[in-house]
């Protein structure tokens, strides 16, 4: 999924096992507008960056996450 989205995403490695670190440092790297995270433990829905990034193609108005009937997939 990430090949698929290179070179507009990054990555970067945090020797820190710290979520708050590993993401401050997502943040600081960011170039865009919008900055994604996903949680170690889920399993995204193969088009879960592409509807996140179809929201903010729309005229600005009062956006809330879409809720949808498909299962989600967890890990436990």
């Amino acid at each position: 999924m990430i090949a698929s989205w290179l070179p507009r995403i990054r990555t970067a490695r945090c020797d820190v096992a710290n979520l708050s670190v590993s993401r401050n440092i997502g943040i600081c790297m960011a170039a865009g507008d919008v900055v994604a995270f996903i949680d170690d433990d889920a399993i995204p829905e193969p088009e879960w960056l592409t509807e996140l990034a179809a929201a903010y193609q729309e005229p600005a108005r009062n956006i809330t996450p879409p809720s949808t009937s498909r299962s989600r997939r967890w890990e436990t």
